[in-house]
């Protein structure tokens, strides 16, 4: 047996049973149920823990608004929304084709690897722009096309937002019939046939013309109305326009009955 009087004390060899210090750290991960290297296997799984020893380990709604490096809640589809509309400028100024993504991102002010992570392509990115344009425009001028007011105020209701907004409905023109040279060929540009229906759907039904398929005649009228307007604006104005659509829609009402569907897909 060896003898220990002789060793010092600073050299004794301590109980192996002490337990270790606990910090207030491990206070508050015993206490909701965690292992932490500090615990020992004897110690309680739940422990007395104070208020602000919470705040350590549980952050909590008022540190993250006020801590700027916590990663921001990001809404994607309004990230999506607030892209394709800025967009819209540049393919407006310098058409579908000559645009890459590497400047929509620039011009954007993003990363390219960003804009990707919205849009697999420029075609993708071009199609959704277009598609939120033309759904926003039939919103916007539906809302003030109440079912109960005559079909001559709601002709001059639209013939005014046509006016006001027409260098935007030039730009969509080009811009669609810049896509559809481009694509033609490859059979991707479906979505100017979603598109044309989208505004030709919404014309027959503010107007009552339900069944009649005149809808997407009044939409023809209508582009051809830009372009001609684009290329020779002094020729003839909006508001003759919108006359001779008036007396077309007033002959319509005295006239017989609409033409069957079968003729009308024939014409078309």
């Amino acid at each position: 047996m060896i003898a220990t009087d002789h060793i010092s004390p600073s050299l004794r060899q301590k109980p192996h049973n002490k337990r270790l210090k606990h910090s207030p750290t491990s206070h508050a991960l015993a206490s909701i149920g965690l292992n932490h290297p500090l615990l020992g296997k004897d110690s309680p799984r739940r422990s007395p823990i104070l208020p602000n020893q919470t705040l350590l380990c549980l952050p909590t709604l008022a540190n993250h608004e006020k801590d700027p490096t916590m990663p921001k809640i990001v809404d994607h589809d309004q990230r999506r929304e607030e892209l394709l509309t800025t967009s819209f400028a540049l393919f407006a100024q310098r058409g579908y084709a000559a645009v890459t993504m590497r400047e929509l991102a620039r011009e954007l002010d993003v990363s390219t690897g960003l804009l990707y992570y919205y849009f697999p392509n420029k075609e993708a990115l071009f199609e959704q722009m277009f598609t939120l344009m033309s759904r926003r425009d039939v919103s916007r001028v539906t809302a003030e096309l109440d079912a109960t007011i005559p079909i001559s105020e709601k002709l001059s209701i639209l013939f005014k937002y046509l006016a006001k907004n027409e260098s935007h409905f030039q730009n969509l023109l080009l811009m669609a019939l810049d896509f559809h040279r481009q694509n033609v060929e490859h059979g991707r540009d479906h979505v100017l046939q979603d598109i044309v229906k989208i505004y030709s759907d919404a014309i027959e039904d503010r107007l009552n013309l339900h069944g009649t398929r005149f809808g997407s005649v009044i939409f023809s009228f209508l582009c051809g109305m830009f372009f001609q307007r684009y290329l020779a604006p002094d020729i003839s104005s909006i508001e003759e326009h919108r006359l001779l659509i008036q007396q077309l829609l007033q002959g319509l009402a005295f006239s017989n009955p609409p033409l069957p569907d079968a003729v009308n897909h024939k014409r078309n």
